[in-house]
């Protein structure tokens, strides 16, 4: 256990290592915003796919990511060390990226995505353990806070290249898409030589069996049961993007109103996340829950741009109060021999109740109109914030 000299000293500056992850994350997240916003045009327009196959491609490539996150948190739970499942993870991930480059077909750009989504698979719950185990009680929110912030900052300089090279505003040709490989694929590199390089491998001593006996841990039971309910109000961002059109932006504004959320998200995740230190991390999760519910409300119900772009603005303060806080509480709930399988199986649950919440939502969306899918959406998320206050006195962390 830690000394008092070293957690006032782990408080009074950044942690290090997450600072050191923030900076890979930054460098992944600029890369795969760059080529998250060109890929589905390239594949419509440039290859004449229709969204029914994208959707397909999409689909794929997300039940990918979560098996190998389960399999990969279980995995690091019995390694002397997390960080080789973080390096492999991002190192298939730029892999994927790169062999993109030497093909126009479309089967062997979806193989390629596909080989994307594994690498994300194979580092998300291993990092998030790793930051957590580097991390002491009192400066675990900041922690994650910081790291959180970083990849969203990546997300706006990767968003930012992509409409200052056009996307939006001219047509997505091959030439075009080769130009956003060769912009993006030099920063998922990066990432992997800053990790490997500058990120230390945390040494760790396990005992755990090396069966296969893969379980969500008790401890965190209760708040997966309400993250999962809130979550089917979770549907994806491309919803909001179709209701944004609806009411008449343009792409370009589209992505220019991304822009705002991330430096939102950023910036709010940052302080939210030193402050659940001090005040705790459940008065931020159900903060930002709220914040949920009253943004998909207003975008559901708004009719002018103005209002639309506002409300859609402050939706980054949902996930500034919650991204970083929800890994923090898990930390919190969870010993150290399990985290790596506590977090995969997080992962694993937003990802397996992503696919009825975007099935349930286009149905609605189809039958009644966008506006109603987001007023249920916000439906959703309201009960998950009525079941989460039930539960809160069964997530109290262990004391120290």
């Amino acid at each position: 256990m830690p000394d008092t000299d070293q957690i006032k000293a782990s408080l009074s500056s950044p942690p290090a290592l997450p600072v050191r992850l923030g900076v890979v994350s930054f460098l992944n997240d600029c890369s795969s915003e760059i080529l998250t916003r060109s890929l589905p045009l390239y594949l419509t327009a440039g290859l004449g796919l229709s969204p029914v196959v994208l959707g397909l491609i999409e689909g794929v490539a997300d039940t990918t990511t979560i098996v190998v996150t389960a399999i990969s948190g279980w995995l690091s739970d019995r390694l002397p060390s997390r960080k080789p499942l973080v390096v492999v993870g991002y190192l298939v991930s730029a892999a994927g990226r790169t062999l993109m480059f030497f093909t126009g077909v479309a089967p062997l750009i979806a193989a390629a995505r596909v080989i994307d989504r594994f690498g994300k698979g194979v580092r998300t719950a291993p990092r998030d353990a790793l930051i957590a185990d580097d991390s002491h009680r009192g400066n675990v929110g900041r922690a994650f806070g910081i790291a959180k912030s970083l990849d969203t900052i990546g997300a706006v300089t990767g968003l930012a290249i992509a409409i200052t090279m056009g996307i939006g505003t001219t047509e997505m040709t091959s030439e075009l898409f080769q130009k956003m490989l060769l912009t993006s694929v030099p920063f998922a590199w990066a990432a992997v030589i800053v990790l490997q390089l500058w990120v230390p491998k945390l040494a760790r001593h396990t005992h755990a069996r090396t069966y296969l006996s893969w379980h969500v841990p008790g401890e965190i039971k209760p708040l997966l049961g309400a993250i999962a309910v809130f979550a089917l109000g979770n549907s994806s961002d491309a919803f909001l993007v179709l209701r944004a059109k609806e009411i008449g932006f343009d792409f370009g504004a589209i992505l220019s109103l991304f822009i705002i959320f991330n430096i939102l998200a950023a910036s709010v995740g940052w302080i939210a996340g030193q402050w659940s230190d001090r005040y705790g991390r459940m008065r931020f999760l159900l903060v930002g829950w709220l914040v949920y519910f009253a943004c998909y409300l207003g975008m559901g119900l708004s009719t002018t741009r103005l209002g639309f772009a506002t409300v859609f603005a402050v939706y980054g303060a949902f996930y500034g109060l919650t991204d970083g806080v929800e890994k923090a509480l898990l930390s919190d709930l969870l010993p150290g021999k399990k985290r790596g399988m506590g977090y995969g199986a997080f992962q694993m649950t937003l990802a397996i109740v992503a696919i009825p919440a975007n099935v349930m939502t286009g149905v609605i969306a189809s039958r009644f109109g966008l506006s109603s899918a987001l007023v249920v959406s916000a439906g959703f998320s309201i009960a998950g914030f009525l079941i989460l206050l039930a539960m809160r006195s069964r997530l109290t962390p262990p004391s120290l």
